[in-house]
């Protein structure tokens, strides 16, 4: 596993280096195999990615169309839901780009958690046509972290924690006293590039907590991946309380 932190000023800055990033990223894929695809977050932070997407493609010429969107967790809500995940995204991204409906590979959140699970996993196993027991490599993901060190809704001491043998989970989540529905470890961990988007002075605590090199207690700490390389892009306040930090 290669990983590599970066420390930028605002989250504006931050935002727009992840942005290029993830177009480059994705044209490079696009011009070796003909098609790219690509894991979503929820959260504020991704938000503000999303909304520079948009443009950046633009000025990088990328060919939305042969773009593949995926989710890597959701509410257990409607899709037009204020809370919903697959909303956020439409709203601050795919309703901005040229991309074909068939290229949006949303969580059927609407339906009960345990069949939006099942119903999620089938159709990734259909776009990668995996066979039974293997898991799909995404060419990138992207995922936050809350305060408590929760990544996709994958929450500590849920049972998506410790999930090993499935694609997705439903889950329960105890303190949100709400159901959610996530990819697992083993499918994050699988990804060629992953990205940890980090901002706010509210996430320095727990990122301090993730670099200090203890045993791996919290679930963004599980985020460690067999193939690819770990990109964390995070703000200046959220990196206020790490020893070493380089700013860009």
């Amino acid at each position: 596993m290669k990983s590599g932190l970066t420390v930028f000023r605002d989250q504006g800055a931050l935002a727009d280096a992840a942005a290029r990033f993830i177009v480059r990223t994705l044209a490079q894929t696009i011009g070796e195999r003909g098609a790219a695809n690509m894991v979503l977050s929820g959260g504020q932070t991704p938000r503000a990615v999303y909304q520079r997407l948009k443009q950046v493609g633009v000025e990088l010429g990328l060919e939305w169309s042969r773009v593949h969107l995926f989710w890597g967790d959701e509410r257990s809500v409607p899709p037009d839901h204020p809370e919903s995940n697959y909303r956020m995204v439409r709203e601050s991204l795919i309703e901005h780009i040229t991309i074909p409906e068939t290229n949006v590979h949303r969580i059927m959140s609407e339906y009960p958690p345990a069949e939006a699970a099942a119903r999620y996993s089938a159709e990734i196993r259909k776009y990668f046509r995996l066979v039974m027991g293997t898991f799909p490599v995404f060419d990138m993901i992207l995922l936050g972290t809350g305060q408590d060190g929760h990544t996709a809704s994958i929450f500590p001491g849920s049972s998506a924690e410790i999930e090993r043998n499935e694609l997705v989970a439903a889950t329960f989540v105890e303190k949100l006293q709400t159901h959610r529905i996530t990819l697992t470890f083993p499918v994050l961990n699988n990804a060629d590039e992953l990205c940890i988007l980090v901002a706010g002075a509210s996430k320095a605590e727990v990122l301090r907590d993730v670099f200090a090199g203890e045993s791996l207690r919290l679930p963004v700490q599980q985020i460690r991946p067999a193939r690819g390389e770990l990109h964390w892009f995070v703000d200046r306040d959220a990196a206020s309380l790490l020893h070493e930090r380089k700013f860009e």
